[in-house]
């Protein structure tokens, strides 16, 4: 298993049959597509994790995301799932164009400009 990389983050259960708002991160195309299993997973320490299948979303006017997952039928179920982040294996992402690169992936980089001067190492885009 390679890099995990977190797509999304589960927000608040929405009415009362299993829908969730989501926060994603990133643009990977597919990553949120029906039949897409993904991992949830607690951010707490010891924290367990479980897999999920994306039964329909949609995006949100708001920038957010509303989710429904398999086997997640009511706002008790959903409530289960509010906080934990939704992760992927990097190979599992969308290949991007010649010189594209995603977010994460200039983390830790050495900004430099044009003169080659440093101005520090990227931490957060």
């Amino acid at each position: 298993m390679g890099r995990r990389v977190t797509v999304g983050r589960i927000g608040r259960a929405h009415g009362v049959r299993g829908e969730l708002f989501l926060e994603r991160y990133g643009d990977s195309p597919g990553i949120l597509d029906p039949g897409r299993s993904l991992d949830a997973r607690s951010v707490e320490k010891g924290g367990g994790s479980r897999r999920v299948t994306v039964v329909a979303g949609r995006p949100l006017p708001n920038g957010k995301w509303l989710m429904r997952f398999e086997g997640v039928d009511d706002r008790d179920a959903a409530r289960e799932l509010t906080g934990l982040v939704l992760e992927v294996d990097e190979s599992e992402l969308a290949p991007l164009e010649e010189g594209g690169y995603y977010r994460f992936q200039l983390i830790g980089l050495k900004a430099v400009t044009p003169e080659g001067e440093s101005l520090g190492v990227v931490e957060e885009v």
